[in-house]
């Protein structure tokens, strides 16, 4: 422990003095080893500060972001992993708090494939916590507490990441991994592997597959924002999208990456239906359906838009008059 702990100090002084970066890298990679093989309670709590730090601290570079995702990485590998034991599970939940994952689920920076990277590792760590807890207080954190709309409202600006929706998909199923920080299949090959959804009896937690309806619905209301289309019952937060465009390529790349998430969400619900008995359940839920019906009644006012894109993009295949996509 006191080499660990003499090790962070050292990477934090690198840090706040601007040394060299790959003085940083090497201390990092020296540190994802000590993560590997101590996970005691302290050292899990000591590894955490350290990673607030390293992406928070006021002079924060790229290197200190790189230093504190390496580290998370390293500390999810190993809690999140298919080896991890009971014993480091109750260290973990002993050692972390809700608040700390919110801080790393509200991440922002200009690197957005490190910043998706973190988002990922903080949905996984949440996942692996509300299952160590147990059902009772998963089932008071998304109920009592309002937990699907605090997700919600964390990852409102992560719809349009493939990686971000993927992993909310497998950590509804409680998959762990050992390779995280790698970008994960896409949603669709995800509902097409059988070891994944024909096997399991029952969703460990169906609400993260429920977010992607708040999710899909986040990018209509910015599509219908930019038109001008906005109900005025609408009140979800919305993200801004590439600034120094124009206002018809910013239509355009929203339009598509929205067409790209419905045609996603389409192909799960056929193939998930078709496939899964879990999946059907959960589909046919009053929760899903309350979403999608939402969903349903944005698009029929796309269907009018003027923009060429919102008109003939947004209407595919499942996504039809007639709603099958639901």
């Amino acid at each position: 422990m006191k080499a660990l702990k003499k090790l962070l100090q050292q990477i934090k002084v690198c840090i706040l003095e601007e040394e060299d970066a790959e003085i940083i890298q090497e201390l990092s990679r020296l540190l994802s080893i000590f993560i590997h093989f101590d996970v005691s309670a302290e050292s899990i709590k000591h590894v955490s500060q350290f990673v607030i730090f390293a992406l928070y601290n006021e002079s924060a570079t790229e290197f200190s972001q790189e230093a504190g995702l390496q580290a998370l990485i390293a500390l999810t590998n190993k809690l999140c992993g298919s080896t991890s034991s009971i014993k480091q599970l109750k260290k973990f939940s002993r050692s972390i708090s809700i608040h700390w994952i919110l801080l790393l689920l509200d991440y922002q920076s200009q690197n957005k494939p490190q910043a998706a990277k973190i988002v990922c590792c903080a949905i996984c760590l949440l996942a692996k916590f509300l299952r160590v807890l147990g059902v009772n207080i998963t089932q008071r954190f998304f109920k009592a507490n309002r937990g699907l709309n605090v997700l919600s409202f964390f990852l409102q600006n992560w719809w349009n990441n493939d990686s971000v929706v993927s992993v909310l998909f497998l950590n509804s199923f409680g998959i762990d991994s050992d390779v995280y920080g790698l970008n994960p299949p896409s949603l669709p090959e995800l509902t097409r592997n059988k070891s994944i959804t024909a096997s399991a009896d029952k969703l460990v937690l169906p609400e993260l597959i429920t977010i992607l309806n708040n999710m899909a619905l986040t990018g209509i209301i910015e599509l219908e924002k930019r038109q001008g289309r906005v109900p005025s019952t609408s009140s979800s937060p919305v993200k801004n999208i590439l600034d120094g465009s124009s206002a018809n390529d910013q239509m355009t790349e929203l339009s598509f990456d929205l067409m790209h998430l419905l045609n996603q969400m389409a192909d799960m619900i056929e193939v998930g239906c078709s496939e899964s008995v879990t999946i059907q359940e959960l589909f046919t839920s009053k929760e899903w359906l309350e979403g999608a019906f939402e969903i349903v009644g944005h698009l029929k006012i796309l269907r009018h838009s003027p923009h060429p894109h919102c008109r003939s993009g947004l209407i595919l295949r499942h996504v039809l008059p007639g709603t099958s996509m639901f």
